[in-house]
C-alpha cells in the first residue's frame, strides 16, 4: 500500500460503491471500469481496477447490471439494463460534501435564511460524510482551507435573522419594504418605506441598496441599523437604467472623491512595493526600481479608499503626483505632527 494512502473503513467502502453505482448509465450507454476508476480517484476515493471489477461482478448477481468487453480490448464496460427499475440512492460524494462544507464555512452569512434552512440538511449530511469517509483526500482537505479578510477584522454588528430574511423577500418579490431604521448618529429609529434594489456584503457589514419613497437618490443603509422589515404588496420603484453591477463599478463603496480617475505616482521603499509587481494597482501600472526605491505609476479611481491604502504604508511611501494629492498628504502629515508633538499631560 502507498504510504500516503489510508485504508478504507466499512462506511467509506459503502459510500464508494454507492458513488460507483450512480456512475453507471442505462443501456445502451455504458461506462468502462477504467473510467469509473478515474472518476472515483477524482472524488478522492483510493481503490484499484481489480477492486472495482470484483465489486461490480458481485453486484451484478443481485442488481440488473450487464457487462460487455470493449471491442478490441479486455476492458469491462457496464450498464444498467435498459428496462431496469432503478432506485434513487441517497448518495453524496466527498467532493460534493466538501463543496457544501465550503459554502457553509464561507458563504453562510450571505445565504437567504429560507435557502439556508433548505440547505441545512445537506450541510449536516456533508458533515457526516466527511467525518466518516476520512480515507478520502476531500475529507482531509477540510482543515487545510481557510479564508481570511484583508486588513484588521472588526467584530460584525449583529443583524436579526428576520431583517435579512425580510430584505431578501423584498428583493425576491420586487416589492417595497417598510423598515424601522435608526440612522447613524440618531438616538431613535423611524419608520420608512424603501424600494430595495440590492444587497452588498462588505467584509463585516451588509448594506441594502435602495431608494426611499419620495426620493430618487440611491442610498446604501447598513442592515444592522434596521430594527424591523415588513414586505408590502406594492411593486418597488426602480430608477431608470439602474443596474447593481454598474452601480458597484462606480466605486460608491470606495467613497469616491470625484467621478474621474487619477494617475498617481508613488515612491516606495522597495521591500514595501514588492507585492505590487505581482498584484498591480491597475492594468497600466508601471513598476521601476532605482536603488533602494521603487516608483509606481498607475491610473486609479479617485476615492478615499486609495488614500487609506496609501496611508497604511506610513513613511514607506511618498506621494509624488498628482500635486493636489501630494498636498493632501502634506496636510495629513502636518496634522499628525501636531498631534504627536504635544507634550503628554502629566497631571
Amino acid at each position: 500500500m502507498n504510504s500516503l494512502q489510508m485504508p478504507e473503513n466499512n462506511t467509506s467502502t459503502i459510500m464508494r460503491n454507492l458513488v460507483m453505482l450512480r456512475m453507471i448509465p442505462r443501456a445502451p450507454t455504458y461506462i468502462t471500469t477504467d473510467r469509473i476508476l478515474d472518476k472515483l480517484t477524482d472524488q478522492g476515493y483510493q481503490t484499484t481496477l481489480r477492486t472495482i471489477q470484483r465489486d461490480l461482478n458481485k453486484y451484478s448477481e443481485q442488481f440488473p447490471l450487464v457487462t460487455n468487453s470493449v471491442e478490441g480490448s479486455r476492458v469491462q464496460a457496464w450498464s444498467w439494463m435498459e428496462d431496469a427499475n432503478l432506485f434513487d440512492m441517497p448518495e453524496m460524494s466527498p467532493l460534493t460534501a466538501f463543496t457544501f462544507h465550503l459554502v457553509e464555512e464561507f458563504l453562510s452569512d450571505m445565504i437567504p435564511p429560507a435557502v439556508f434552512n433548505y440547505l441545512d440538511p445537506h450541510f449536516q449530511r456533508a458533515k457526516t460524510i466527511l467525518s466518516h469517509v476520512d480515507s478520502t483526500s476531500w475529507a482531509r482537505l477540510t482543515d487545510k482551507v481557510h479564508l481570511i479578510p484583508q486588513g484588521h477584522t472588526l467584530i460584525p454588528a449583529p443583524i436579526p435573522i428576520e431583517v435579512l430574511d425580510g430584505m431578501y423577500q423584498g428583493l425576491l418579490k420586487e416589492y417595497q419594504c417598510e423598515i424601522l431604521y435608526r440612522a447613524k448618529g440618531k438616538p431613535r429609529a423611524k419608520k420608512y418605506t424603501i424600494n430595495p434594489l440590492g444587497l452588498v456584503f462588505r467584509q463585516e457589514n451588509v448594506y441594502a441598496i435602495c431608494t426611499f419613497l419620495g426620493y430618487d437618490d440611491i442610498r446604501h443603509i447598513a442592515l444592522h441599523r434596521i430594527k424591523k422589515v415588513e414586505t408590502t404588496d406594492t411593486t418597488r420603484l426602480v430608477p431608470t437604467g439602474f443596474n447593481l453591477d454598474d452601480y458597484m463599478a462606480r466605486n460608491f463603496f470606495h467613497y469616491p472623491v470625484t467621478n474621474e480617475a487619477i494617475t498617481i505616482e508613488l515612491k516606495f521603499d522597495s521591500p514595501a512595493a514588492l507585492h505590487l509587481e505581482e498584484t498591480p494597482l491597475s492594468l497600466d501600472q508601471t513598476f521601476t526600481t532605482k536603488g533602494d526605491s521603487t516608483f509606481i505609476k498607475a491610473t486609479v479611481p479617485n476615492t478615499n479608499a486609495i488614500r487609506w491604502w496609501i496611508m497604511g504604508f506610513g513613511s514607506q511611501v511618498e506621494v509624488l503626483k498628482p500635486e493636489s494629492l501630494r498636498l493632501e498628504f502634506i496636510k495629513q502629515v502636518e496634522g499628525l505632527a501636531q498631534i504627536y508633538s504635544k507634550k503628554k499631560n502629566t497631571k
